[in-house]
């Protein structure tokens, strides 16, 4: 089995506040809007929080923090239209509503219009000097640069962000972009710093734990990585990022039975998943199931976007005596993976060598086979007319 992680993006484009203890009762828009933050949710989810927000509208027509909350629902379910809509609802109330800018550049990045968003962006930060109404323009713009790789200009944006205000809801996401650049610099410990500072101020957080369990994963200390994934799941079990991670650690592992059915668990939360719904195909070809397997990754039509599909390919084929369709997989994956790998190699000669036996054997047995079709022709035909006697007429 070849190592298999499919790392989580790391990217949270919705934060989520730190709970407190003995909380008073949450009025409606509080309500909706702990519903809009968790990482999945279901039609129930939506109904609910859409309740809430409309109850607040029926108080007051005009409540932009309920018409934002709405954008966000909207925008959650993919309804860019409905979400952007809303939010111009928001701006022609409020033109200067920081939330509902930066949802409108949230929109732009989600359908990867990256350019206008920062022209969106930038319009909006020339005339605007109020630092809260900047900060989550900042934080989109913050994104947009780290999708970009422009980390270091990503940072300083970000960390504008965070001099505004700790309880602020936008400040733990920026916190999280920041450890994921200095992840992706290379200073592990820095981001993990980072974090561990975070939680050790405001509390736990699953998606906290979703991030330093990932650090673990590249430290190969595995065992603590899982307990950080289970750790995410117990405080948050609709996180589809910690069922993908602890899937691909078992898929790395070989306990197969272990990823499919956390895979089955993280598709209850996010159906249309890729990326699980790769790790449950390869977990199904290599608990028995295999030619279920193999239809599964056709059908998800990945091959040419991640080397392991190549490699799970070549394996199904392999495993069903599908010998040309696993050369020609091994090879596709020589080709996609970023770095030589030697038991591949290994993998394509030996299917050469068994598909040229094959070829020799095909060979051998046509051979014989004309063989005894002529000789069954010899025998069959009459045998060659000797001298007749000539008449007796005609004796000497």
């Amino acid at each position: 089995m070849r190592p298999l992680l499919l790392l989580s993006a790391l990217l949270f484009l919705v934060s989520c506040g730190g709970a407190t203890k003995h909380q008073p009762e949450l009025g409606p828009y509080e309500r909706g809007l702990k519903l809009v933050e968790k990482s999945q949710l279901n039609d129930k989810d939506y109904a609910e929080a859409m309740t809430c927000f409309e109850e607040c509208l029926g108080t007051n027509p005009k409540d932009t923090r309920a018409l934002n909350g709405i954008a966000r629902l909207h925008l959650k379910q993919g309804k860019y239209d409905r979400a952007r809509d809303t939010f111009e609802r928001v701006l022609a109330i409020d033109p200067e509503d920081g939330f509902a800018n930066s949802g409108v550049a949230r929109i732009l990045i989600k359908q990867e219009r990256y350019s206008e968003a920062r022209d969106y962006i930038g319009k909006k930060l020339e005339g605007e000097r109020d630092p809260k109404k900047i900060a989550p323009l900042r934080l989109v713009l913050g994104t947009i640069l780290l999708i970009e790789q422009e980390y270091d200009e990503a940072l300083s944006h970000l960390q504008k962000v965070l001099e505004i205000d700790i309880n602020a809801e936008y400040y733990k996401e920026a916190l999280l972009k920041i450890a994921v650049i200095h992840i992706k610099k290379g200073d592990k410990d820095k981001a993990r710093l980072i974090l561990l500072n975070y939680t050790s101020n405001k509390g736990d957080d699953p998606r906290i734990d979703l991030i330093l369990g990932t650090l673990f994963v590249q430290e190969d200390k595995i065992s603590e990585a899982i307990s950080l994934f289970k750790k995410a799941l117990e405080t948050d079990n609709s996180l589809v990022e910690a069922y993908l991670n602890l899937s691909s650690i078992y898929l790395r592992y070989s306990n197969y039975p272990a990823a499919l059915e956390l895979c089955n668990q993280g598709l209850q939360y996010a159906p249309a998943n890729e990326d699980l719904l790769c790790c449950k195909a390869i977990a199904t070809i290599h608990t028995g199931n295999t030619d279920e397997g193999l239809e599964d990754l056709r059908k998800l039509n990945l091959r040419g976007t991640r080397p392991e599909i190549s490699y799970e390919l070549g394996v199904a084929y392999w495993k069903t005596g599908r010998l040309p369709e696993a050369l020609s997989s091994f090879n596709a994956y020589k080709i996609e993976a970023p770095k030589p790998d030697k038991v591949v190699d290994e993998y394509i000669a030996m299917i050469e060598r068994a598909i040229q036996e094959i070829e020799e054997e095909r060979r051998q047995a046509a051979e014989a086979q004309r063989r005894s079709q002529e000789g069954g022709a010899k025998q069959g035909e009459a045998p060659p007319p000797q001298d007749a006697p000539p008449p007796e007429d005609e004796a000497p």
